[in-house]
């Protein structure tokens, strides 16, 4: 059952929503919530919300871009929470995408890009056979001239995100190895580079992939194989992160003393914590914050090479990526 949490403030102005591939049901829906008319709803984040399904009572629908913790959208703030997303140009320097970020959104709101690319990445996974979270449609809403946007998922509401204290040391553990390998058969098989998580259907045993927004194609056109690399690279590492930075992994006395190295274990047998730690400091500060001074990509190909995680990856790379 859903909780009724708040009534949302009353929307200030005439708002207009714009659906696009949604069902008229469910469209309706999300007219609804935006206008005001929903106050029986659940907080997933800071920026979505989970309603009653209009056409399936044993699922709930999920708005992403749905406002600020369910408070209406007010177009007065842009998101400042530094969460630019970082691309790399066929030399490998760092370009901010800004779009694929947060900062180019209002608060509570999502961006074009996210939300577009959130539901051409969606069907193309499930068309390759992937389970992955269903994303029914994005759309925009409209006030006083302003525009946000939104995408709109279909949730069972057993799903539960992979994440401990849920799960178990192992499960966990075995699923991070297994994320490294989706990452990079993903990037070598379909040219789909991008990071996301994960939740589990408990009834099935499923393990489903959800949040797949920051996803780019990357072509041999735009990209060389040094700009591959460091893309793979940043998928791989922000989950490497999370095996240092979650209190939870971080304290639990059966923690496997390599957990950190786990993402890159498929691809690489012998990666150990040290591999990403040399990362860490000579490629993802320097190169993956920021643009060096006297940037130069031979140099940036030579620290790749160097390190056995990102010189397995190199291997890897398609051959129509060109090389130095």
């Amino acid at each position: 059952m859903l909780r009724q949490l708040a009534t949302p403030p009353a929307a200030t102005g005439p708002v207009e929503v714009e659906s696009r591939h949604l069902s008229p049901a469910v469209a309706a829906t999300v007219e609804a919530w935006f206008r005001g008319e929903i106050t029986a709803f659940e907080l997933s984040g800071i920026r979505s919300v989970v309603v009653a399904h209009p056409g399936k009572p044993e699922l709930r629908i999920k708005i992403k871009g749905a406002g600020y913790k369910g408070a209406p959208l007010g177009f007065n703030q842009r998101h400042r929470s530094g969460l630019v997303a970082p691309r790399f140009d066929f030399d490998g320097r760092l370009m901010p995408d800004v779009a694929s970020g947060h900062d180019n959104t209002w608060y509570g709101g999502a961006s074009f890009q996210q939300t577009a690319v959130e539901h051409a990445v969606t069907q193309r996974l499930a068309a390759l056979g992937y389970d992955v979270v269903p994303c029914l449609g994005h759309g925009q809403v409209t006030r006083q001239g302003r525009a946000s946007w939104f995408s709109v998922f279909e949730l069972d509401p057993a799903w539960r995100s992979y994440s401990l204290p849920d799960f178990s040391i192992g499960q966990h553990a075995a699923q991070t190895t297994a994320y490294g390998a989706q990452v990079v058969e993903l990037a070598v098989r379909h040219r789909l580079v991008g990071y996301f998580w994960y939740v589990a259907d408990p009834k099935g045993g499923a393990i489903l992939i959800k949040d797949v927004h920051p996803f780019i194609g990357a072509d041999p056109i735009t990209m060389s194989r040094v700009s591959w690399v460091m893309q793979v690279l940043f998928a791989l590492h922000i989950v490497a992160l999370t095996t240092i930075l979650v209190p939870k992994l971080r304290d639990d006395p059966d923690r496997p003393a390599d957990a950190q190295a786990l993402v890159f274990r498929s691809f690489c047998p012998a990666a150990t914590p040290e591999d990403h730690e040399a990362l860490r400091w000579q490629v993802v500060g320097p190169y993956m914050r920021g643009v060096p001074k006297g940037f130069d990509s031979r140099t940036l190909h030579g620290l790749l090479k160097a390190n056995p995680i990102t010189a397995a990856l190199m291997e890897r790379c398609p051959p129509e990526y060109l090389a130095l």
